[in-house]
């Protein structure tokens, strides 16, 4: 799920480039790790991917995952990566 493919980015990267909110959502339940960087994007993660891709509720998504992380612990860790 982690793995990025041939082209350079993850499923989860892809999901933010297209703009599916609810894609993002299921792959992040599923344990999408949010910090994976794709090269096919300069090695962006995928909030910077729906950044570039102007995908303001994927953008939403994904910062929200990582505020309740942050929120909840007090600083990002690497459980928030599973959600």
């Amino acid at each position: 799920m982690n793995k990025v493919g041939p082209g350079g980015s993850s499923p989860l990267a892809e999901a933010a480039r297209i703009g599916s909110a609810r894609m993002v959502e299921f792959l992040v339940d599923q344990g999408a790790d949010v910090e994976v960087a794709n090269p096919a994007y300069g090695g962006a993660t995928a909030v910077v991917v729906a950044v570039m891709h102007r995908r303001r509720t994927v953008v939403e998504v994904l910062i929200a995952v990582s505020e309740a992380c942050v929120s909840k612990f007090g600083v990002q860790m690497d459980i928030c990566k599973q959600h």
